[in-house]
C-alpha cells in the first residue's frame, strides 16, 4: 500500500508510481478517486477493469462532478469492466443503469446482490448479517458507522470478482482495526471515547458526526479546526454541521496570528441559538484540553479542517498536564 498526499496524485506523480509498481511485478492496483479528483480529471489516460461507486455525493454539503466528467470516466472502462454500485444511493443506481457495463450492487436494500441487514452499531464497531448469492454470512468490522458497513460490502464485492472466497474476504475485513484519520479511536487512558477524523468538507464532517451520534451515551463534543485554507463559506458550513450534531463545539486555529478574527468569522452567529454553549480557543492544545477535561463527556471527535497530521496519545497526555483544570 502506497500512501499519497492526494487521492489520487496528479498524473505527473501517479505515472512514475504505476511504472514502478509494474516493474516490481504488481498486477492489481486499487486507486481511490475522490470527487475533487474526478472534477479535475486526474484519471485521464487510465483504463479501469472495475469501478466501485460508494456514493455520487448528492448531499446538501457535497461537491458533485459534472455529468460530462462522469461520461469521461465511463469512457475509461475496459470492454469487460464491472461497475459495483451502492444500491442505497439513488444517484449511484441511476448512473449505473446508464452504462453498458455489467453491474453488481451492494447495500441494505433486500434486492441488492450483497445485502446487509440486522446492523448493530456501537463505539467499538459494527456487527451485521449479509445475504448474497453464496448464502448468508455474519461478519463484523471494527470501523464505526453504517457507511463503513457499506464500504466493507463494496470492498467484499470487488475482491469477490477477483476470485477470493467469502470466508477469506471477511477475515480480511475483520483484521482492519482502524484507518488513520478516519474516525480513528485514540486511547489515552481517558474515561470516555475519543476519535480523530480528517474531515475536510461539510459532507465528510456530517458523515463522521452522524456515525458517532447514535453510539454516544453522554455529552458529544466536537473539536473543530477552523483554519484559513478552506475559505470562509466552507468553514461556516462545517460549523453549522458541527452545531447540528454535537452538544458542544470547540473551535480552534493552528496559529496565533489573526486567529481571533479567523475564528470570529467562522463562528458568525454561533451564539444565537439559545441552547448552545460556544467556546472560542486560539490554540489546538487548549481546545483539546477544553474538550477532554469535561467530566460528563462520553464521546468526543476532533475534526481537522486542514491537512491531517497524527497526534500521539503521549502528546495529548502532556497537554492535560500542562493546563490544569479550571
Amino acid at each position: 500500500m502506497i500512501t499519497a498526499p492526494e487521492t489520487p496524485p496528479r498524473p505527473q506523480q501517479l505515472a512514475p508510481t504505476l511504472k514502478q509498481m509494474v516493474e516490481a511485478g504488481c498486477f492489481q492496483v486499487v486507486l481511490e478517486l475522490a470527487t475533487r479528483a474526478l472534477a479535475e480529471q486526474r484519471f485521464w489516460g487510465l483504463r479501469f477493469n472495475t469501478l466501485v461507486f460508494t456514493n455520487w455525493s448528492t448531499g446538501p454539503h457535497s461537491c458533485q462532478p459534472s455529468g460530462h466528467c462522469f461520461q469521461q470516466l465511463l469512457g475509461s472502462l475496459e470492454p469487460v469492466a464491472v461497475l459495483i454500485a451502492n444500491a442505497d444511493d439513488p444517484a449511484t443506481v441511476a448512473l449505473a443503469a446508464a452504462t453498458a457495463a455489467s453491474a453488481v450492487t451492494y447495500g441494505t436494500r433486500s434486492d441488492a446482490d450483497s445485502s446487509a441487514w440486522h446492523v448493530q452499531a456501537g463505539p467499538r464497531g459494527s456487527r451485521f448479517a449479509v445475504t448474497c448469492a453464496d448464502g448468508r454470512h455474519l461478519p463484523n468490522t471494527a470501523l464505526i458507522g453504517q457507511h463503513n458497513v457499506l464500504n466493507a460490502l463494496a470492498a467484499a464485492s470487488a475482491t469477490r470478482l477477483l476470485g477470493l472466497q467469502w470466508d477469506s474476504i471477511w477475515k480480511g475485513i475483520v483484521a482492519v482495526e482502524r484507518i488513520p484519520g478516519r474516525l480513528e479511536p485514540l486511547n489515552c487512558g481517558q474515561p470516555f471515547d475519543l476519535f480523530l477524523d480528517q474531515a475536510n468538507s461539510p459532507a465528510a464532517l456530517a458523515a463522521a458526526l452522524e456515525s458517532l451520534r447514535p453510539v454516544c451515551a453522554g455529552k458529544f463534543i466536537c473539536v473543530l479546526g477552523a483554519d484559513g485554507k478552506l475559505g470562509s463559506e466552507q468553514q461556516r458550513r462545517m460549523v453549522e454541521v458541527a452545531k447540528r450534531f454535537a452538544d458542544t463545539v470547540v473551535l480552534t486555529a493552528a496559529g496565533r496570528d489573526s486567529c481571533t478574527e479567523l475564528i470570529g468569522k467562522t463562528a458568525a452567529g454561533f451564539r444565537v441559538s439559545a441552547p448552545w454553549r460556544s467556546s472560542l480557543t486560539e490554540a489546538r492544545r487548549f481546545g483539546w484540553h477544553r474538550a477532554l477535561v469535561s467530566r460528563k463527556s462520553a464521546c468526543s471527535l476532533q475534526a481537522r479542517a486542514d491537512t491531517w497530521t497524527p497526534i500521539e496519545p503521549a502528546h495529548t497526555t502532556r497537554t492535560l498536564k500542562q493546563r490544569p483544570a479550571t
